[in-house]
């Protein structure tokens, strides 16, 4: 008998993925909050470079 909740929090949990694999790598740092710099100034890199999908216009 198939589940309907299933794949639901999909859409969420693939949103946090890459912060989750960033985060396992910030494991070197001597403490979390050098990580946590270096975290905000990737998130403001990329937000230029890699506009997401809902914040682009269907004209674009």
């Amino acid at each position: 008998m198939p589940v309907a909740h299933w794949g639901l929090n999909n859409q969420i949990e693939d949103s946090h993925m890459p912060t989750r694999k960033r985060e396992k790598l910030m494991g070197r740092f001597k403490s979390p909050l050098q990580a946590q710099r270096l975290l905000a100034a990737q998130d403001q890199i990329n937000t230029v470079i890699r506009p997401r999908r809902y914040q682009l216009s269907t004209t674009s």
